[in-house]
């Protein structure tokens, strides 16, 4: 796989705010779940640089549990690529307590989504799955992958959303991707009455061009930094 120079400032960020009086040891394990084919496994692999993981166009992609570590400035960070959802309702029906374990160990939790349907089945079992498990809702990140599949309407009709390898996309982009995450907000509040769940945990970004997608892994760290003062 190419290569791609994941913007990582956020991240640091985000761990130099963990340091201080930090109860635990320098070591976090993130969750990475959500539906067959959402990107979960590309997301891993251009964060860590590598080929960790097969994904879904050359196999049903990840159908166990794989643990992926990822070392940055002293911290280990332990990647759980976990099953995809909605494939089948016998593998959803095997995976689905693997989920509501998992989220009872994990220190974070990154549910990546993609269109057509971000808030589809698959997204909404994850949510509600993490919950039983005992992980607090206000804490999932939400990763909205490939919204570049998302089309913005222009003069000459509609194009395909562009987005930037770094840095922001234009006022035009920003107002569609806005509209896409509170669309996604109300789809998963619907979708999963008292979750409680609120655009500020819906974060788009781009699993193969690694376009936010260290602000992406940065809000779920940020979430260890709410837990720990309250």
């Amino acid at each position: 796989m190419e290569t791609v120079d994941v913007d990582l400032t956020a991240v640091r960020d985000s761990l130099r705010r963990l340091s201080p009086g930090r109860p635990w040891r320098r070591e976090i394990t993130l969750m990475v779940g959500g539906g067959v084919g959402a990107g979960k496994t590309t997301t891993i692999n251009t964060l860590l640089g590598r080929r960790a993981g097969a994904v879904g166009h050359v196999s049903r992609g990840t159908t166990s549990v794989q643990g992926h570590l990822y070392t940055l400035d002293g911290w280990r960070i332990r990647l759980l690529d976990m099953p995809g959802l909605g494939d089948s309702k016998a593998h959803d029906h095997r995976n689905r307590p693997v989920y509501r374990h998992q989220a009872s160990r994990v220190d974070g939790v990154l549910l990546i989504a993609a269109p057509p349907r971000p808030a589809g089945m698959p997204t909404l079992r994850v949510v509600k799955d993490v919950i039983r498990g005992g992980f607090a809702p206000r804490r999932i990140v939400v990763g909205l992958n490939r919204i570049e599949t998302v089309n913005v309407e222009t003069g000459e009709g509609m194009t395909p959303l562009r987005l930037p390898t770094r840095g922001e996309p234009d006022e035009q982009s920003l107002a569609v991707i806005e509209r896409l995450r509170r669309a996604v907000a109300r789809d998963l509040l619907a979708g999963v009455p008292g979750s409680g769940v609120t655009v500020a945990q819906l974060l788009p970004y781009d699993a193969r061009t690694g376009w936010n997608l260290g602000r992406l892994v940065a809000a779920s760290l940020d979430s260890l930094v709410t837990r720990r003062k309250r």
